[in-house]
């Protein structure tokens, strides 16, 4: 048989812990880069709805 790791529960744990914490960081980093492109998307078509209207205005 191969060789066998001894492994430490409580290291493990702890690893565990802390990929769990990174990836909700990233997860909420993320979440609010979407919420941001929303906004933007938002604005733009705000814009083109008040450029349309002024293009009408204008004929």
């Amino acid at each position: 048989m191969g060789n066998v790791i001894p492994v430490n529960e409580e290291r493990c744990v702890e690893l565990l812990n802390e990929i769990s914490n990174r990836f909700d960081s990233m997860f909420a980093e993320i979440k609010n880069d979407v919420q941001d492109i929303k906004e933007s998307v938002d604005r733009i078509e705000a814009n083109y709805g008040v450029v349309s209207e002024l293009l009408k205005l204008k004929r």
